[in-house]
């Protein structure tokens, strides 16, 4: 966690982002069903979880989420919360920070991330604070239904 530079204490999971590298939708959808098929042949994924925009990863210890991201034009996605408003170089090059004795590799200008999605104060823990579903479902329709287009081509 940038904030605090350790994980969140009240926090139940780990979110984690991948970048995959198409740069049109379609080509996205279809990167990230085949690599929820790779994580999946590898006993990786977490079946119990039913959702296409992201998925869980398998663990004993703590729950991991998984959500796509990319780059189109420059321009920076991170489902659900970045929709292209910020510099692919908020992103890369990424930094390496160490976290109870684990290297990590996270975003080259995380505060811009951070600032975008939580809003200036975001080093300030806010408890009211809750995340706007229906305007990332809006935001990021056209992904969402490249995903419906991938998975109706696709057995899962």
């Amino acid at each position: 966690n940038v904030r605090e530079g350790d994980f969140i204490d009240y926090d139940d999971d780990i979110d984690l982002a991948v970048m995959l590298h198409s740069d049109s939708l379609e080509e996205i959808a279809k990167e990230w069903f085949a690599l929820r098929s790779e994580l999946g042949r590898r006993g990786l994924l977490d079946r119990s979880f039913v959702g296409d925009m992201h998925c869980k990863l398998k663990s004993d210890r703590v729950s991991v989420d998984l959500f796509p991201a990319w780059i189109i034009d420059g321009r920076l996605y991170i489902f659900p919360h970045t929709f292209g408003e910020l510099d692919a170089s908020a992103f890369y090059p990424l930094q390496t920070v160490v976290i109870e004795g684990a290297k990590i590799a996270i975003p080259g200008k995380p505060s811009q991330i951070l600032t975008l999605n939580y809003g200036a104060d975001w080093s300030t823990p806010d408890p009211s604070w809750s995340f706007d579903w229906p305007e990332a479902y809006e935001k990021f329709k056209d992904f969402i239904a490249a995903l419906k287009r991938e998975k109706g081509v696709r057995v899962l």
